[in-house]
């Protein structure tokens, strides 16, 4: 399964579409009650410490993010869930790494600040993220497929905007902690521990592109 890398020339040119964007829709205030939607598309920087038996790669990932999510708004508290997947690789002359990973969450939320159609929001995630870490070397001689789930916290700060025909971009920062933090990986194929311990944790940056729609009209 081929992954896609996001650097820093990724990530800027993400952030500039998401300022270019939300910079021509019209303005639009907030509905007091409704139901948001949107698609999600991101990097996530997963850094783990353990070299999961690579000797030529780190697997320092910027994975490639992309799920979906819906958020219940009332006033200033929201109430919503989540789901993305993450894909990332590393490879060397000789071996190659891939992390694959899906994060699915429940969030509690509260608007900070709230001006026309801008809204300055931050939550917390609840919820289980499944991580796989496949490693082997190019010859052929060596296959390990390992695996860490656990329950997770989802920190964010997000910020959105809503433009012309209740249309909804958002841009959101989060950072994932593992609660079981530095735990022992288990093979995929028996599920018995392996020697490789590492956290699950992430800095993750986000575009959320969707709509609104209103319960009740101001």
């Amino acid at each position: 399964m081929a992954g896609i890398h996001f650097n820093k020339t990724n990530t800027c040119a993400l952030v500039f579409l998401f300022l270019l964007t939300t910079s021509i829709v019209s303005q639009a205030q907030f509905a007091k009650k409704g139901l948001r939607l949107g698609a999600i598309v991101g990097t996530s920087i997963n850094n783990f410490s353990s070299t999961f038996g690579s000797t030529t790669v780190q697997p320092n990932f910027n994975a490639f993010a992309l799920g979906a999510g819906a958020n219940y708004l009332s006033n200033r508290l929201i109430l919503g869930g989540e789901f993305y997947q993450l894909n990332g690789n590393q490879s060397s002359a000789t071996e190659s790494i891939q992390f694959i990973g899906a994060v699915t969450t429940v969030s509690f939320g509260y608007c900070l600040l709230e001006r026309k159609n801008t809204r300055l929001e931050t939550s917390l995630g609840f919820g289980f993220s499944n991580n796989q870490i496949i490693s082997q070397d190019k010859q052929n001689t060596r296959f390990q497929n390992v695996i860490n789930n656990q329950l997770v916290l989802n920190p964010s700060l997000s910020i959105y905007q809503k433009g012309a025909n209740n249309l909804c971009f958002g841009l959101r920062l989060i950072y994932s902690v593992g609660t079981g933090g530095e735990s022992a990986w288990k093979y995929q194929s028996s599920e018995l521990e392996s020697g490789f311990k590492s956290n699950v944790n992430a800095f993750s940056i986000q575009l959320s592109i969707g709509g609104i729609v209103e319960f009740a009209k101001k």
